[in-house]
């Protein structure tokens, strides 16, 4: 039976490389993915992030910056950060809604 417990125990190298962590694993491809986006990108100065952030708000925006948050599924800070560069580069407008605290993103109008 000890043999058994043995077989089933992974090495500290096993353990280190995340061989056999299904979340690992899925962080590692998706790194990969995202690497092979901003490649993609970088001719056109994006990332593989904000191009995902400018599609979604072509197809839904105007739209909150929460309601953006809560379809993406990132953290409202986080979208945050990420709209930084789109607005700084002219692609995005941000703006106060009737609330100033709710924010309202639109892609820009072409100049």
């Amino acid at each position: 039976m000890k043999e058994n417990v043995r077989a089933n125990e992974l090495s500290r190298h096993e353990i280190a490389e995340g061989s056999e962590c299904t979340a690992f694993n899925l962080k590692r491809a998706t790194r990969v993915v995202q690497n092979l986006f901003d490649d993609a990108f970088k001719p056109v100065g994006l990332e593989g992030t904000q191009y995902t952030v400018l599609g979604h708000i072509f197809v839904y925006g105007p739209i909150s910056l929460t309601k953006l948050a809560d379809l993406m599924h990132v953290d409202r800070t986080t979208l945050a950060r990420n709209l930084g560069p789109l607005e700084k580069k002219g692609l995005v407008e941000i703006k106060s809604g009737n609330d100033k605290r709710a924010k309202f993103i639109n892609i820009s109008a072409r100049k």
